[in-house]
């Protein structure tokens, strides 16, 4: 409706302002309110940058090219943060994390107006945003999500968290309602029932789920149950980034051979196998552990290129906004997924509130056990969804483009 370079634009300006911010806050809820706002502005960035490439790239080999290039800086930029992060929380104020924000955003604005022509008012759609859609998407998944929450400090039979659940369930009933009876619905279910965007969004949900839910509970051992500064946790991250630019000639190349489907099949069967790997590894050491990311890594890398062509060029050409939000919305949900999975498992077996300081071995020894035990549950669900996407995209009749 607005046009892909307006949005991007509109989302690069809030997430710079918003980030500044973060100056006038003392309190934890201010940065969960930031926070809140800063993840509305990305959603505008996203797609949109997504499904520029589909407008300014007529080529196929040089659009592949392109989303893969998106996909490999944001893969890096999820790892680069911890280091980052850690150098700052180490030397300086934690608030420099989000002001950092606002310069790189001026930059992309301006590179975004001066580099990109304005849509053309043809490509524009009409009609009416679905709001209550939104409200009820919303709902399901953060109430949903909190549910989880709630039942590790409330009880699982708490009034309090079978109505989070109840809630959570009723909102999503309303939004499969309103998206069949919607006039301008804000997700076009019909979309859906497609064989290689139904695929292709369930094995980028899998491999986000296992990659955000590893790193969550890694970066916890690294610090708590190890010992190691902020600064040294961060730098862990780093086979993340070498098995990310190892794994982009080879995620091209499997593309241009095998297609995009098998591409993305094979990522999410490596993505199992380093989850499984890792299971193991964090009973061991860092080499264990720097292995088995690795492993998972090339297994990201390959169905996040893979599968987002398969999606994105499934949709009528009218439909790539569309397209580029499903696929974002499916890794926000991996990830958010991934966190609460892997934080309600520790929370349980592990029990009491963790505490700061050095750890007695016993402590060290019951977290690590509550770690292998949720990696060992998310390697068995991430499996299923990987499954179901193979299933559907085999079942597709539709051919890779090469």
């Amino acid at each position: 409706m607005f046009g892909r370079r307006r949005s991007l634009l509109l989302g690069l300006s809030a997430f710079g302002a918003v980030s500044l911010g973060v100056l006038f806050i003392d309190a934890a809820w201010q940065l969960v309110a930031i926070r809140a706002m800063l993840g509305m502005a990305a959603a505008f960035m996203a797609p949109a940058t997504m499904s520029l490439t589909f407008r300014l790239f007529d080529d196929v080999k040089l659009r592949g090219k392109a989303i893969g290039l998106i996909v490999t800086v944001a893969m890096i930029g999820f790892a680069i943060g911890p280091v980052l992060s850690g150098l700052a929380v180490e030397h300086m104020s934690w608030h420099v994390l989000l002001l950092l924000n606002a310069p790189v955003a001026l930059i992309a604005v301006l590179g975004v107006a001066w580099g990109i022509p304005a849509d053309e008012k043809s490509e524009l759609r009409a009609g009416s945003l679905d709001t209550v859609g939104a409200f009820f998407s919303i709902t399901t998944l953060a109430v949903g999500l909190y549910s989880f929450t709630s039942g590790v400090q409330n009880g699982w039979a708490s009034t309090t968290t079978l109505t989070c659940f109840a809630v959570a369930i009723a909102a999503g009933i309303g939004f499969y309602l309103r998206e069949r009876s919607a006039v301008n619905p804000m997700v076009d279910l019909n979309l859906l029932a497609r064989p290689t965007v139904r695929g292709s969004a369930l094995i980028q949900t899998a491999v986000m789920l296992a990659m955000v839910g590893t790193m969550y509970g890694t970066s916890q051992q690294f610090q708590f149950a190890w010992g190691w500064s902020p600064v040294e946790a961060g730098f862990a991250n780093l086979p993340f980034v070498f098995a990310m630019l190892a794994a982009s000639p080879l995620a091209d190349k499997l593309i241009a051979t095998i297609g995009q489907r098998k591409t993305s099949v094979f990522g999410g069967s490596m993505a199992v196998l380093g989850l499984v790997l890792m299971t193991f590894a964090v009973a061991q050491n860092f080499i264990a552990i720097a292995a088995a990311t690795m492993i998972l890594v090339v297994g990201v890398r390959c169905t996040m290129s893979g599968a987002a062509l398969a999606l994105m060029g499934d949709l009528p050409e009218d439909q790539t906004s569309f397209g580029a939000a499903l696929n974002d919305t499916v890794q926000e949900l991996g990830n958010s997924v991934g966190v609460a999975i892997i934080g309600t498992v520790m929370a349980i077996i592990v029990v009491i509130n963790l505490p700061g300081g050095q750890w007695p071995q016993a402590l060290v020894d019951n977290f690590i056990h509550a770690e292998q035990v949720s990696l060992a549950i998310m390697a068995v669900v991430v499996a299923c969804f990987v499954a179901l996407g193979a299933r559907s995209l085999t079942d597709s009749k539709a051919t890779d483009e090469h």
